[in-house]
């Protein structure tokens, strides 16, 4: 990563970072680190990365409401713009990732499945 750091700058690297109930997944989701996902980003946040996508993989692709929770703690513990990903299944789902301080959202099926509507999702973030 410093190498990588070195070439394109730190402003310019998002770090993805993939949990399940707070604690840091890997590889395709299917193995745990144990690592706290706050903790992590803690981490990157001394290499002055660019931000974080924060994605809560029990959620992810379901529509079943995003972890606010989690997002809220990244965003007041971590200095750097929190990108949210995961279970976006609502018009609510996005004005609550707003809320709790999310610099973007990510939202894919709920767009596929015309559960929310670009248009309507856009209206919504600003």
């Amino acid at each position: 990563l410093q190498e990588l750091i070195e070439l394109v700058g730190s402003s310019r690297i998002i770090i993805a970072l993939d949990a399940r109930a707070g604690k840091v997944v890997v590889k395709g989701w299917k193995e745990g680190t144990g690592k706290d996902v706050v903790k992590v980003a803690k981490d990157f946040e001394k290499m002055k990365v660019g931000g974080i996508l924060f994605t809560n993989v029990n959620k992810e692709g379901r529509m079943s409401g995003i972890d606010t929770e989690t997002i809220q703690k990244l965003v007041e513990e971590v200095n750097m713009p929190i990108i949210a990903a995961g279970g976006v299944g609502s018009i609510q789902d996005i004005k609550s990732a707003r809320d709790a301080g999310a610099e973007a959202l990510v939202i894919g099926t709920a767009l596929y499945e015309e559960a929310v509507t670009l248009k309507e999702a856009l209206e919504v973030a600003e």
